[in-house]
């Protein structure tokens, strides 16, 4: 009992210590002018960010807009409307990467009411995207989707249906959607998924809000699909609202959400999956919500939110390093933020969020900021059996890449130094087999070689010589 009221004590302390944040950019706005709710977002294999959200309009009519950045948030194109829709609220868009980089956006069409509700997808190609497609074809008051792509390149769209008061599911594939199936039934208790995440070894895992009958408070359950068995559920925390679960490493699932005592109180709570188990609850924060979780491939977790304080809002970064928390304020203010998301790229990690302009909750803004972060490149991956070989290494300025079963895969070259800064950059497709590179401006050293498509990753180490 002593232990762990001291090990309480250490975390609280290390939870106390909050620094100014020095390393985050600056904030960059995506978008602004209006309502713009839910904003999400995607990184294809070439490192560009795609952002998507609903702008709405009046209570009955919101069109979903797509934007896009290829120089790390720096710069965004023009909004696209991708419905072109002129009547109904169009709500709650989501975003998933394919195979060669195509583009997944699923959203919420509503037309007058929550009962006449569809979910419908659109799929970017490469160079235009197609019309809108309902995905709950033929059972309306269908909502809330979310979208998940397996290693195999397949499409997993799940989505609450409010008769049955269950999840469905519905796969898409080389333009053919499979047909729609409800994979737990045969009780009274509602399920909406709110994470979905596939492993390395193709694994679905996925964490929901469940509401039953007897309890006035939802719970966090969590359960897996392999080869479409679905797992029992399993009950994580008794009372939850909101949550967002992220898979480490070893293919855990983390998870962190927030809870209320009271009206208006929300705390922020976290715990993680290991050795077959779940921890005990953490209380990482009081009055708090509007949280998001990642897991670096090191290991290191980070959860972004926002917290109440006397004076308004602030909005807080967590670092878990080898079971040690530690915080730091990104700002503070008035207004607050919302929606927040996090996603990494190599050696760069990216927030996404919603803020208020002034004190209105109608004028709301799309701001993305970055950090630096190690690189993504893990332990694992660089003592793998490699796919490629790489000649003449030593090298001095040029070498040759032999890409084996990826010669027929878009390709991203990415040298990184021993610090995990990226040196080189390059898309190829390969040509008979090979990608070519010239290397004049490095210097002389030791690197990693990365050649990524988007389904793989392959990692040898390349010493460049003078």
């Amino acid at each position: 009992m002593k232990r762990s009221i001291l090990a309480t004590i250490i975390l609280l302390i290390a939870l106390a210590f909050t620094t100014k944040a020095q390393e985050w950019s600056e904030p960059v706005t995506v978008f602004e002018g209006g309502t713009n709710y839910d904003p999400d977002f995607a990184i294809d294999s070439n490192g560009a960010l795609h952002v998507v959200w609903e702008h709405k309009i009046n209570d009955n009519y919101g069109k979903i807009y797509y934007s896009k950045s290829t120089n790390q948030g720096e710069t965004w194109s023009e909004p696209y409307d991708l419905a072109q829709n002129s009547d109904s609220r169009l709500a709650q868009p989501k975003i998933a990467v394919g195979n060669d980089n195509n583009l997944f956006v699923s959203y919420d069409w509503i037309v007058y009411g929550e009962q006449n509700t569809n979910v419908y997808l659109q799929v970017f190609n490469g160079e235009e995207w197609g019309e809108p497609m309902v995905v709950s074809e033929g059972t309306p008051a269908s909502w809330y989707s979310k979208l998940a792509v397996d290693n195999d390149g397949m499409l997993h769209i799940i989505w609450f249906y409010n008769p049955t008061g269950k999840f469905r599911i519905r796969t898409y594939f080389n333009g053919q959607f499979s047909q729609i199936t409800e994979p737990i039934s045969g009780n009274t208790n509602r399920y909406a998924v709110y994470s979905m995440l596939f492993d390395k070894n193709n694994v679905l895992h996925c964490a929901a809000q469940m509401e039953t009958s007897s309890s006035y408070y939802s719970k966090l359950v969590y359960f897996t699909c392999h080869n479409n068995q679905w797992s029992d559920v399993t009950i994580v925390a008794d009372t939850m609202y909101l949550g967002a679960m992220a898979l480490d490493p070893n293919n855990n699932p983390r998870n962190v959400w927030w809870s209320t005592t009271g009206i208006g109180i929300h705390h922020t709570y976290y715990n993680q999956f290991d050795n077959g188990v779940w921890s005990p609850l953490f209380r990482l924060a009081g009055k708090s919500r509007e949280h998001t979780l990642i897991v670096e491939k090191n290991g290191t977790e980070h959860i972004v939110q926002s917290e109440k304080i006397a004076e308004g809002y602030r909005h807080m970064h967590y670092i878990n390093r080898n079971g040690i928390w530690k915080s730091e304020e990104l700002w503070a203010d008035q207004y607050g933020s919302c929606n927040n998301k996090l996603l990494f790229y190599d050696t760069t990690m990216y927030l996404l969020y919603n803020r208020a302009i002034a004190d209105d909750i109608y004028d709301l803004s799309i701001v993305i900021r970055k950090k630096s972060i190690d690189s993504q490149v893990s332990i694992n991956e660089l003592n793998a059996s490699s796919e490629i070989s790489v000649y003449p290494n030593p090298a001095n300025n040029r070498f040759t890449i032999e890409t084996g079963s990826l010669q027929n895969s878009h390709c991203v070259v990415i040298i990184t130094d021993l610090k995990g800064s990226v040196v080189y950059l390059q898309n190829s497709l390969p040509i008979d087999g090979k990608i070519e590179c010239e290397t004049k401006d490095l210097q002389a050293g030791v690197y990693f070689l990365t050649v990524r498509t988007s389904q793989t990753i392959s990692t040898t180490k390349l010493i460049i010589t003078k």
